[in-house]
């Protein structure tokens, strides 16, 4: 077979499965349709509900608007991020429930869409093959969660940081909806692209007035004592903690981790330092699942990346 006909197969080959992939997602789609409950969207949705105030981190107040929505309750789940980010969804609370989660799992979809066709470091049929078939990507698309945006966010900014900075930072800064997964991001941001420092500190700054102005002066410490709250016990899948090792040991192999991505950071190219970041990030999160994993998808990505160009750095990846 001559090249030219080896590459319209390769191509046809992919193509077709990145086409066939979403109907993979179907049968978990409609088994969660059929529930609707259970994911991270219905304490977004009660929580835009009972906003504006404190309510959305009180746990009966909680609990009282999920039974609505749901017609009884079927999980019992607390809403634990910034007021800011219940605030955004705050016209999907204006639907019934099932019409607001269907519009939801559209977002999502368009976002892990997005994300294939925004990213701008490996050929677009790469990517599309990679997240057809990245099973924490499924997982958050069936799952609820909001996974598919922070990919989306992830590199929206990473096209934009080349000419407009501040926009990229911008929109950089919707990653503080799982903060936790993204601790090694400001020290990538310092490292490699000190221009997203203003947009990101204008964004932090613009979704903190947000915050404030949807649930008040107190909620910070409304939030730490939801956080406290049993049922938000620290557990994961794709981390250290999840290993359920000694504390001395989990700690010095944290240690150990943590040394190791900020020496890939200050030392490896802006690429692998993100990919290290991100990975990073994830392992050493106390509180993670399947859907974070999804978080890996750049990584994989970046490390095919210098795989392929033959840099040094593809040790390291």
């Amino acid at each position: 077979m001559t090249p030219p006909a080896r590459h319209r197969v390769s191509r046809a080959v992919s193509l077709a499965a990145c086409g066939l992939a979403p109907f993979l997602l179907l049968p978990a789609f409609w088994l969660r349709w059929g529930r609707l409950g259970g994911g991270d969207f219905l304490p977004f949705y009660a929580a835009a509900k009972l906003l504006p105030g404190l309510r959305i981190y009180q746990p009966q107040a909680i609990y009282g608007a999920e039974i609505a929505a749901l017609g009884g309750m079927r999980d019992a789940l607390l809403f634990i991020r910034m007021p800011a980010f219940a605030l955004l969804l705050w016209p999907l609370a204006h639907l019934p429930y099932g019409a607001a989660h269907a519009v939801w799992f559209g977002l999502r979809a368009l976002a892990a869409a997005g994300f294939v066709f925004v990213w701008p470091h490996n050929p677009r049929r790469q990517t599309a093959l990679a997240a057809a078939f990245f099973l924490p990507l499924a997982a958050a698309l069936s799952g609820d969660q909001d996974t598919p945006l922070l990919l989306l966010w992830i590199a929206v900014a990473e096209r934009l940081a080349p000419r407009r900075p501040f926009a990229a930072g911008l929109v950089l800064a919707l990653c503080a909806a799982k903060p936790h997964l993204f601790l090694f991001l400001p020290v990538y941001l310092f490292v490699h692209r000190r221009r997203l420092i203003p947009g990101f500190l204008a964004g932090g700054a613009a979704l903190l007035a947000l915050s404030f102005a949807a649930a008040g002066p107190r909620w910070p410490e409304a939030l730490a004592g939801v956080l406290r709250n049993p049922a938000i016990a620290p557990w994961g899948v794709f981390n250290l903690h999840s290993l359920g090792l000694p504390a001395a040991l989990e700690i010095a192999l944290a240690a150990a981790l943590a040394g190791g991505a900020l020496w890939a950071i200050l030392r490896l190219s802006d690429r692998i330092a993100l990919a290290a970041a991100l990975a990073a990030g994830l392992l050493l999160s106390y509180h993670a699942s399947l859907p974070d994993a999804a978080l890996l998808l750049p990584a994989v990505l970046l490390a095919a990346a210098a795989r392929q160009s033959g840099r040094a750095d593809a040790v390291a990846a």
